[in-house]
């Protein structure tokens, strides 16, 4: 059976409309037996259980980040790119997945960054 990346009940569904169809269609003189079926469920629960870890994992990396990134509120970073370099952070917020800096001179992203001072 191909692995299914889950995404939503909507893989779910599909597994079971698979699972369902194979069942229906299985040679009754060679039926599928008790433990292919078995490691097929084994098999797709797994999945769904590294799914939610995988979730629970970019959670606590996306917390873990904006947290570092709250730490520079109130220091001064440079930004080469800018016409004058240096800014005062305010605030921090995540908006696309990237996170952004809140600065005295505008909105810097974070990955501009190139000093940090106190």
């Amino acid at each position: 059976m191909q692995a299914v990346t889950l995404n939503s009940n909507l893989a779910r569904e599909e597994f079971m409309r698979l699972l369902i169809t194979q069942l229906k269609n299985q040679n009754p003189l060679n039926p599928i037996s008790d433990t292919d079926f078995a490691t097929q469920l084994a098999q797709f629960s797994m999945l769904e259980g590294i799914e939610k870890l995988n979730n629970s994992f970019a959670g606590f990396v996306a917390s873990e980040r904006l947290l570092g990134a709250s730490s520079l509120i109130g220091k001064r970073v440079t930004v080469p790119s800018m016409e004058d370099a240096v800014a005062r952070v305010e605030a921090v917020r995540v908006q696309s997945g990237d996170l952004h800096l809140i600065t005295d001179k505008g909105i810097l992203s974070l990955s501009d960054v190139t000093t940090i001072t106190s």
